[in-house]
């Protein structure tokens, strides 16, 4: 018996697009989170967000560290005085996103999903105080 994947029932591709679209519409907006954002490249950004989140909600390989990955790819924004605090306003514009889409069925999916996303967040939470202490 087949089961849909996460991103299968969130609504595959056209959905993860429109959420990524309009969760950076949010971000780089926010005036406490828009100075890590300066001079960044949006659709490259963009880009590795989709792979990330096509990757998460399918199933992430066991050969993946997702603490790791996340400490790698912020470790130069740490250095620019990154914390738990712009974490918290990353993880609460997406969680927005997932809450706001317009459409009822999309909308229930986006629930269903932050409940994975609450998780992720946990473990991200722990590299991100991790890389924290190590940094400073």
């Amino acid at each position: 018996m087949y089961t849909k994947t996460l991103f299968e029932n969130i609504g595959g591709d056209a959905t993860l697009e429109a959420a990524i679209e309009d969760f950076y519409c949010h971000v780089v907006v926010d005036p406490i989170l828009s100075p890590f954002f300066e001079g960044i490249n949006m659709g490259r950004l963009k880009n590795h967000q989709r792979r990330f989140f096509e990757m998460a909600f399918t199933r992430i390989p066991a050969i993946i560290d997702v603490s790791k990955v996340l400490i790698e790819k912020h470790a130069h924004l740490f250095d620019d005085s990154l914390n738990e605090k712009h974490f918290d306003k990353v993880f609460r514009h997406f969680v927005d996103t997932l809450h706001t889409s317009r459409n009822d069925c999309q909308r229930k999916r986006y629930c269903w999903s932050s409940s994975f996303c609450v998780y992720r967040r946990r473990q991200a939470l722990s590299a991100i105080t991790s890389a924290v202490t190590v940094h400073h």
